[in-house]
């Protein structure tokens, strides 16, 4: 998983979170490099005190992801530690538990997809046990390694559940039988909770901004946009872990996150021109907020995904003539290219 954090860690975050963060901030920087680094080599290149890494790097040391050794240069005193990575097996686990399905993708440590499953929500538990249980066998064999982490979108409000009645219910008990199969295992149950958007916004960053330079703005379409600040370190999540909520605009025609959206996008696919047209109204809601936060980032590109990414060919040259109307020059305006499981995937990452 990407640390996913610029602009620092939000306060209120949780230190185990915050720790796992850095660990994977390390990781990341050390997997791009040929030759063993040096604590003030790291330092430099993640912004973190050399305290904090030489903490953080005993650690990764004693779970076998980093191994040290003496650097090779003559000098007088103690010779000074060099680390590099190495490449554990094992793998991440990504959820994301929306209204009607929950969705399961599984990497491996550099980011490459293992397997994936779904679910419907308010199966039952021992369903859903299966289907971890299969997916397991399947990403894990003998000796494939263990869980290192578990990411969950619980939608919006993460780590304050926004799932509400049955569907939250349904969530709890799969995290519960997910916990039971990974602890039977051997390895940990620590669940990292993020919201849908950012969770959508690490999936994209690894899609499309390894091959780019610059400020990205990812525009998430569900109930309300959410509207991401993506660099090449990650998805700016703000002082309080809030940010790229735009609950100001509330007033959508439709709500993109409910089963009767789903059926609605499906037909406008098809061509219902009824469909289109609502669709068509929300796009025209959102666009003048998706203009406004392109004005004041002024992004090297706009990636647009969420639940409208099966209409691409209507809603990115709509998003692209609204941001190209306020920041007063062409921008590229893309696609995420992400499936129905981006989410899964950026809770992995």
């Amino acid at each position: 998983m990407s640390n996913g954090v610029t602009g620092g860690v939000p306060r209120s975050a949780d230190p185990k979170s915050i720790r796992f963060w850095n660990e994977q901030l390390v990781i990341d920087v050390m997997r791009n490099q040929d030759e063993p680094l040096r604590i003030a080599q790291l330092a430099d290149m993640t912004g973190l005190t050399p305290a904090s890494l030489g903490h953080l790097l005993r650690g990764l040391e004693a779970k076998g992801w980093v191994e040290a050794s003496g650097s090779p240069e003559r000098r007088r005193g103690r010779p000074a530690q060099l680390y590099s990575l190495v490449r554990p097996k094992g793998c991440v686990i990504g959820i994301d538990f929306c209204s009607h399905i929950s969705r399961i993708v599984s990497i491996d440590m550099l980011g490459a997809e293992l397997g994936r499953a779904e679910i419907p929500m308010g199966a039952h538990v021992d369903e859903y046990r299966e289907v971890i249980r299969r997916l397991l066998d399947e990403i894990l064999p003998e000796g494939g390694g263990p869980v290192w982490a578990v990411g969950a979108s619980l939608g919006d409000d993460a780590p304050h559940c926004a799932l509400e009645g049955e569907v939250a219910s349904s969530a709890l008990d799969q995290i519960a039988a997910l916990r039971e199969e990974l602890l039977a295992r051997g390895s940990h149950d620590d669940i990292i909770e993020v919201c849908d958007g950012h969770a959508a916004a690490f999936a994209a960053q690894r899609v499309d901004m390894e091959s780019r330079g610059g400020v990205m703005l990812y525009v998430h379409f569900d109930r309300v946009p959410k509207l991401c600040a993506v660099t090449d370190q990650g998805v700016y999540l703000g002082a309080h872990g809030r940010a790229g909520h735009a609950y100001g605009q509330s007033s959508m025609s439709v709500d993109l996150s409910d089963d009767e959206a789903f059926a609605l996008i499906e037909q406008a696919v098809a061509g219902n021109a009824d469909a289109l047209s609502v669709l068509k109204t929300y796009l025209e809601e959102a666009v003048p907020t998706i203009g406004l936060a392109a004005a004041l980032m002024d992004p090297s590109v706009v990636v647009v995904g969420g639940a409208l990414s099966p209409l691409h060919d209507t809603v990115v040259p709509a998003v692209k003539e609204a941001v190209e109307r306020q920041v007063g020059h062409p921008l590229d305006v893309v696609d995420s290219g992400l499936d129905e499981f981006g989410i899964a995937l950026g809770s992995a990452f």
